[in-house]
């Protein structure tokens, strides 16, 4: 007894990782999805008058850095939100440089005459804000007095107690700086510099070592054409910098008791800012990030391993991008890795909405988030090809497809056609026996299969639009073609091994995309299994892989006498059938000797393809042998 719970014990962990849930990928916060869906008075009542005045105002007519003035400070005004500052913080990040400030000329408002109209726009508190922003020379205060003061290294910066005095930009009068004011500058640089900066400004302002000190190009003519080819910019490091900055200005505040801390969030970066992200980390991570996804020609299955051991590395020296982890589940979403890719795109995801901008600015940041939700599950969906499914098609409900149905009146084919298909059905499905087809839609596959000779086949689907469709549109088949309503993970209007084969042309698939994954394919294999005669087989035409596929059919439950894999192109079959009955897990070695099993788990080879998997019950004497053997 104590033995048997010794070893109950150490299964536990396996057991608990085999059954453990993929992760949600619908794990965006309602403020993060106000923003994504653009409802702006959710957010804030008074916001979308201020986005409206800043069109009025032409800032969505000016260029700045990757995209317009107004486009940049929305986004500012959004990380600002998402990162948990005050309104009167974030209203003064919507409109940060509107005035002009030491870095840009862009006033679009007059600070001499216009102060009241803002004032009256965005609050007294915020526009205070907003004007001693446009005043402050931020890249001597910042880069100079604070970073540059303290070495590269230094284990914990502090900013100097009481605050600092610097120059008026405009004036040259003596300008203190609070405690406060300087907390609320390092987070709006922080911010500022996070949503513009990629490679073209580290060209432009010789931004080589990652210290993002702003100086100017070591080449003082014109060289660089915008945009150039926005790799992600070295901003990381000093960004972090800034971070540690802003949390010494935060605990200042705490200790003198002053009660506009709670204006001043803790930013859900680098670990609540308690990291610095190093130079030459963030270099060699940017390197190995732009190596695996810049060169089409190393992304394909002969370089998959090296692009993915870049993309790990990348996400080693620099944890608090999302990018590299997104671009690492598309490699294991190619290899069918599928629960490998819900978690790194769930890793992505999380960084995307704590960020509320892009490392990588090739993309906008609500198109990352939005590709970051598509491998929601760790089991392949319908489509392989994240591009060709729909993040609001539920396969596995009933609800969906009757919907579908009754807003579709015309039939549809799934996957292959009967030609394509008709030499694995000529071999698995004998004529003379009465078929069980699952999930018939308002697939003809059955009809084609009846012209071309097959005797009976009974059709199920748990919708009743579609098998009421069906019924009425093929009603001259009487006889050799039924249809019934049934769910065939459960169907016990069916007697047991009543059917000389099954026919699965997509339904197992559907089931696959649901939240039970697991639990409903196995409760369809095993009524497919119940309700086979000895010697048939079960036909399963699928979009997935032997690596994805084969540890559905390979269970106790199911003890196929052979199992086999073919790959069918839209012209016939492509490769096999190939012996899949040895394979006890997903890799490579397993195959070990077996050259079929090998050969199987290199499918699909086709750009666009299905696979076949026939599975035979064994027959009464081989059932025989099986039980003599356990």
């Amino acid at each position: 007894m104590a033995a048997a719970a010794d070893a109950a014990a150490a299964a536990a962990p396996a057991a608990e990782e085999q059954q453990r849930a993929p992760p949600s990928l619908d794990r965006i916060s309602p403020l993060c999805r106000l923003f994504l869906r653009q409802e702006w008075a959710k957010i804030d009542p008074a916001l979308p008058r201020m986005l409206d005045v800043l069109t009025e105002v032409g800032s969505a007519e000016c260029f700045h850095k990757k995209s317009t003035f107004k486009a940049h400070l929305v986004e500012v005004y959004k990380m600002l939100k998402l990162w948990g500052a005050s309104d009167a913080i974030a209203r003064c990040g919507l409109m940060h440089s509107a005035y002009s400030n030491s870095f840009v000329n862009l006033a679009i408002f007059k600070p001499d005459v216009e102060r009241r109209r803002v004032a009256e726009l965005i609050g007294d508190a915020a526009e205070e804000l907003t004007h001693l922003f446009c005043v402050v020379p931020r890249q001597r205060l910042i880069q100079v007095e604070l970073l540059d003061a303290q070495p590269l290294g230094t284990a914990a910066l502090e900013a100097p107690p009481g605050g600092m005095t610097v120059p008026h930009i405009r004036t040259g009068e003596p300008l203190h700086v609070s405690t406060y004011h300087l907390a609320v500058f390092l987070l709006m640089t922080m911010v500022d510099f996070a949503e513009q900066l990629y490679s073209w400004q580290d060209c432009m302002f010789g931004n080589t070592d990652g210290r993002l000190r702003l100086e100017g190009a070591p080449h003082p003519e014109p060289r660089f054409l915008w945009p150039g080819p926005m790799r992600p910019g070295l901003w990381m490091s000093a960004v972090s910098r800034m971070g540690q900055l802003y949390m010494s200005c935060r605990r200042q505040l705490i200790e003198a008791g002053d009660a506009r801390v709670s204006d001043l969030p803790v930013p859900p970066v680098f670990d609540g800012c308690s990291c610095v992200l190093p130079e030459a980390d963030q270099e060699a991570a940017r390197d190995a990030y732009w190596a695996a996804v810049s060169d089409v020609d190393a992304q394909g299955p002969g370089h998959a391993d090296a692009a993915a051991a870049a993309l790990r590395r990348a996400a080693e020296l620099n944890p608090w991008a999302g990018e590299p982890r997104l671009m690492l589940a598309q490699l294991h979403l190619h290899a069918e890795r599928w629960r490998d890719a819900a978690d790194e795109a769930a890793k992505a995801l999380d960084l995307l909405c704590a960020w509320g901008t892009a490392y990588d600015k090739r993309m906008s940041w609500d198109a990352w988030v939005a590709f970051a939700r598509l491998p929601r599950t760790h089991k392949p969906m319908a489509y392989t090809n994240p591009a060709l499914f729909s993040s609001d098609d539920q396969f596995s409900e009933r609800v969906y497809w009757d919907n579908r149905y009754k807003s579709d009146p015309t039939t549809f084919e799934w996957y292959l056609s009967f030609k394509t298909m008709q030499p694995v059905l000529d071999r698995h499905l004998p004529k003379d026996q009465h078929l069980l087809q699952l999930g018939v839609g308002t697939s003809r596959l059955q009809v084609d299969m009846a012209d071309a000779g097959w005797r009976r086949v009974t059709s199920t689907d748990f919708s009743t639009v579609a098998v009421e469709r069906m019924q009425g549109l093929y009603a001259g088949y009487e006889g050799r073609l039924d249809y019934e309503v049934a769910d065939a993970r459960r169907m016990p209007q069916f007697t047991d091994g009543t059917y000389g084969g099954v026919l699965d042309k997509g339904c197992l698939d559907a089931l696959l995309c649901g939240d039970a994954a697991d639990a409903d394919a196995a409760a369809l294999l095993r009524e497919a299994w119940r309700v086979l005669r000895p010697g048939a087989a079960y036909v399963w035409v699928t979009s997935g892989g032997p690596r994805a596929r084969l540890p559905f059919l390979v269970s106790p439950a199911t003890p196929w006498a052979s199992l086999q894999v073919s790959e069918l192109g839209q012209q016939g079959v492509l490769a096999g059938p190939f012996e899949c009955s040895g394979w006890r897990g997903d890799a490579d070695s397993d195959a070990g000797g077996d050259e079929q099993l090998r050969e199987a788990l290199q499918l699909p080879r086709g750009g666009y393809s299905h696979m076949a998997y026939v599975c035979v019950k064994p027959r009464a004497d081989q059932a025989a042998g099986q039980d003599a053997s356990l």
